[in-house]
C-alpha cells in the first residue's frame, strides 16, 4: 500500500518522480508554469510567492508568510512578470 502524500496548492508530481509547480492567473483563466522542483516543499513555496505577487496578503497559500525564506524572490518576480 502506497504512503499518502501531502498535497499542496499547484503542485503535482511528474511520474518519473520530480515535482512541478503552476499557478492560474486569476483573469486570465490561463495555467503559469513556475517550474521543476526536487522536492514538492520546494514546488509549494514557489506557487505561494506567485500567489503572493498576484493577490498580495489575500493570497491563498501552502504555507503562512516568512520574509526570510524569500531566497528566489526577485528571480521569481522577474521570471513571473514576463509571462504575464
Amino acid at each position: 500500500m502506497a504512503r499518502p502524500q501531502q498535497r499542496y496548492r499547484g503542485v503535482r508530481q511528474r511520474h518519473w518522480g520530480s515535482w512541478v509547480s503552476e499557478i492560474r492567473h486569476p483573469i486570465l483563466k490561463t495555467r503559469i508554469w513556475l517550474g521543476t522542483f526536487e522536492t514538492a516543499e520546494d514546488a509549494a513555496r514557489a506557487y505561494d510567492e506567485a500567489a503572493r505577487l498576484m493577490c498580495g496578503a489575500r493570497a491563498r497559500t501552502n504555507f503562512p508568510f516568512n520574509p526570510m525564506c524569500l531566497t528566489h524572490h526577485h528571480l521569481l518576480a522577474q521570471s513571473f512578470s514576463q509571462q504575464l
